[in-house]
């Protein structure tokens, strides 16, 4: 049965995380529509004037003014960790936009409370700095010590459900950087059992076409089909997967979207999402 009260998850995504740059390929079964809208959105802060960190909080608090959804007797609510900073160097200052909001269900499902300790989980490490790598706050220490130009970085993250139904519930993850360079967007997607809680990372588990090999070669088509004349394409990249190894989420009609990152299976840079027939309802 279709949920109609849960928003399309590729407006929800976009919407919750803005600004965004991105190109998304929406492939059908039969028909290929391609939707493309790249836009840099980021504002330059040319005052210079905040000195303080006004906006900097390392605790989760609940998303103002937002009244829990329930769907399928499971109420949706959302937490937000904000660990934003405006950082002023010696040249000039940039306001670093630094935050992760996940989902947390509530209802009498046995799985949901795993469910929820696996989504904060994803929430935590996304402010894990791996080692040999600089956060985005200290990043932006350096340039604003070396450049004089005032800007905004962006490093943002959030979960929005995309599916509930009878036995699994589904979110799409979305991710968003800028820092004063080339900017990344990445799409991934979580499916859980709603009685065990554990995560189904097998995307046949949820396709019409169960046999492998004939959804990877459908995927690929998909992909053909969306790509700009003379663009380059690595099939190898899809062949090489198993069936663990997909991103993907459930949208709200029982459809699958497999999610791939920006250059993955072609040259453009952004990130590439394709819709499969599901098996559920």
């Amino acid at each position: 049965m279709k949920l109609k009260n849960i928003i399309p998850v590729a407006v929800a995504c976009m919407v919750a995380f803005a600004p965004v740059a991105d190109t998304t390929v929406n492939a059908q079964d039969n028909t290929t529509t391609v939707t493309v809208t790249q836009e840099n959105t980021n504002k330059n802060n040319n005052t210079g004037e905040n000195t303080t960190n006004n906006n900097t909080s390392n605790q989760e608090s609940n998303k103002e003014n937002q009244k829990p959804k329930k769907i399928n007797g499971i109420k949706i609510r959302y937490k937000k960790t904000d660990k934003s900073e405006v950082v002023k160097g010696s040249k000039a200052t940039i306001d670093v936009n630094y935050v992760y909001e996940r989902v947390v269900l509530k209802g009498k499902q046995t799985g949901l409370k795993k469910i929820n300790k696996q989504l904060k989980k994803y929430s935590n490490n996304f402010f894990v700095v791996p080692n040999g790598q600089e956060s985005i706050i200290d990043l932006a220490k350096v340039i604003s010590n070396e450049r004089t130009e005032n800007d905004t970085y962006e490093y943002s993250a959030g979960q929005t459900v995309s599916y509930v139904g009878k036995k699994y519930v589904s979110i799409c993850e979305f991710s968003y950087w800028y820092a004063g360079g080339v900017n990344n967007t990445i799409v991934k997607g979580h499916t859980f059992n709603l009685k065990t809680g554990k995560e189904v990372k097998k995307i046949t588990k949820f396709t019409k076409v169960k046999n492998l090999d004939r959804l990877k070669k459908g995927i690929k088509k998909k992909v053909e089909k969306s790509l700009v004349e003379g663009e380059p394409y690595y099939p190898e990249a899809i062949d090489k997967k198993k069936a663990t190894d997909f991103d993907f989420y459930i949208d709200e009609d029982g459809s699958v979207k497999v999610c791939f990152e920006p250059y993955e299976v072609a040259s453009g840079g952004w990130f590439r999402e394709y819709k499969l027939k599901g098996s559920l309802k």
